[in-house]
């Protein structure tokens, strides 16, 4: 006689508000193969007193791994249930000398998608199942020893049988939890993409308001924007970023457009944005202002956006509160490049000399330092610049000579000395 399929009983999994519900196969008597017998009736046994058992191993569980502790992810109710039905299963299981059918397993994929909606990690799911297994195990041991020698015999040979339980069982577990996180990670990726979109083409409007909100922004606070070229490392420089962000009590949340991986962050003090800034300082990323409400947040992403473009030629973090000029410049390059050509020629061709003209811009046009800085004689200094006039046709002493090709130069830096 074949065993019956759990659902024929009712079985399948529903949750509520107090979690999962398994109703227990105790009306089903299993038909184990010949010679097996004894260590079916052993399974019986352990299942009469089943209640019992179930309650030892929750507080094992609970004792043992901190996230299913009272308070935890997992309320106790729900523990249970799911401890009870799944050992129910196993036994029945064992009493006929049999690995987990397909339904079976499907079962267990079911919770283990339901662990993953309830934020549990995968690595404490897998250890729950390790102690029910041990705990049902060293049940059937002393019920084994209370009966005759074919028993403990017998349930040696069955061990093979109950590892395939524990593989098959936290494989579907697992399986069933990796699916339901990578759909709700897809889910919240879409959602996060809306929410970016939004802010860029509606953000007065009510739904980029409630997308906001959606995600524990405060639609009328103050935004800032981080932004990180997509290639490479910057994934999980602003996955870190993020997760920085969470633990300083900031609100936050990421989104990919383009080449970009775009970071927008709430935070309540100026220490927080801060440490978030410092967290970037070595990497090629673009800070924009702390602005406030939602067209504040386009804002301030278009300026991480500008700022980062810079940060890509600087190989650092570049702020558009500190570097706002030379950033924006860089944003008008295509216009201004007839204004920049002959900067950017005698640059090429003399890049000592832009190393000058830059080290004496940032030296507040002090001849003095820039000598200091470059480890030059003030008359040498002077010769570049003089020699950077003659071939520009702007004097690099005067402010607007000074910003001028200090910009020209910065806006076609690549491959030029840093300064």
């Amino acid at each position: 006689m074949p065993a019956p399929k759990p659902t024929e009983f009712g079985v399948e999994p529903s949750y509520n508000g107090d979690g999962v519900v398994f109703p227990a196969l105790t009306d089903y008597v299993p038909q184990p193969p010949d010679g097996w017998g004894p260590v079916a009736r052993l399974c019986q046994c352990v299942r009469e007193n089943l209640d019992e058992l179930t309650v030892r191993v929750a507080a094992a569980i609970t004792s043992e791994i901190p996230d299913y502790a009272q308070g935890g992810n997992v309320p106790l109710a729900d523990l249970s249930a799911a401890s009870f039905r799944n050992l129910d299963m196993m036994l029945l299981g064992l009493a006929e000398n049999r690995s987990p059918r397909e339904d079976e397993l499907a079962i267990r994929g079911e919770l283990g998608r339901h662990r993953a909606r309830q934020g549990l990690p995968l690595q404490s799911l897998v250890a729950a199942y390790h102690v029910g297994y041990r705990e049902v195990w060293s049940e059937l041991v002393i019920q084994a020893r209370a009966a005759d020698d074919t028993s403990t015999d017998l349930l040696l040979e069955g061990s093979a049988t109950l590892w395939s339980w524990i593989h098959g069982v936290i494989t579907a577990v697992g399986d069933g939890y990796l699916e339901e996180i990578g759909r709700s990670e897809a889910a919240d990726a879409r959602a996060r993409a809306h929410l970016f979109d939004l802010i860029r083409r509606n953000p007065d409007s009510a739904e980029a308001s409630d997308a906001a909100s959606d995600f524990g922004f405060q639609p009328n606070g103050s935004f800032q924007a981080f932004v990180l070229p997509a290639p490479g490392a910057s994934f999980d420089a602003s996955a870190h970023l993020r997760d920085a962000a969470r633990q300083l009590g900031a609100i936050a949340a990421t989104s990919e457009r383009g080449y970009t991986v775009i970071t927008l962050v709430q935070a309540e003090s100026d220490a927080v944005r801060a440490q978030l800034v410092q967290l970037l300082s070595d990497q090629p990323a673009g800070v924009g202002l702390e602005r406030s409400s939602l067209q504040g947040a386009r804002l301030s992403i278009l300026d991480a956006e500008q700022a980062a473009a810079l940060a890509s030629l600087r190989h650092r973090c570049c702020v558009f509160e500190q570097d706002w000029l030379e950033a924006v410049v860089l944003a008008q390059e295509g216009a201004l490049a007839p204004l920049f050509a002959t900067f950017q020629q005698v640059a090429r061709r003399h890049p000592h000399l832009a190393l000058t003209v830059r080290t004496f811009a940032g030296a507040n046009l002090s001849l003095a330092e820039t000598s200091r800085r470059l480890l030059l004689s003030p008359n040498s200094v002077r010769s570049r610049l003089d020699r950077w006039k003659k071939l520009t046709g702007s004097d690099p002493w005067t402010l607007r000579g000074a910003v001028i090709s200090v910009l020209a130069v910065e806006t076609g830096a690549k491959g030029l000395p840093d300064a």
